[in-house]
This record gives structure tokens, C-alpha cells and sequence, in this order.
């Protein structure tokens, strides 16, 4: 996974297609957000738009 708790990986302007062929915002909450195991990955919900994510435990 990409990012480590000092260097993060952002995910910002996050954007889908509608059927008429807009962008609009994901609109996301952090509800939406989930981790098979926070213990080892872990993420940060920044906006509608946006978050982070990392590996707790990256490899050496």
C-alpha cells in the first residue's frame, strides 16, 4: 500500500461521470470509508473530495 504515517498518500479532487457526462464531487463521508484491518492499513477521511491512506506496518 502506498504512504507511511509520516508520508501519507493523498487522494484529493475526487470526481465521477455522471450518465450525462458532468463531473460532480464523490461526495464522501467518512462512513464510506473502511479498512479490512486498521491495525495494519489506516486511512484519514479529509473532505467529500478527499483522504489519505497508509500502510501502519510498511516493509523495511
Amino acid at each position: 500500500m502506498p504512504g507511511t504515517a509520516a508520508e501519507k498518500c493523498h487522494f484529493t479532487s475526487r470526481r465521477y461521470r455522471t450518465a450525462g457526462g458532468s463531473f460532480v464531487d464523490a461526495g464522501l463521508t467518512a462512513g464510506d470509508l473502511a479498512s479490512s484491518d486498521r491495525n495494519e492499513w489506516d486511512y484519514d477521511y479529509v473532505s467529500g473530495t478527499a483522504l489519505s491512506i497508509w500502510d501502519r506496518k510498511p516493509l523495511a
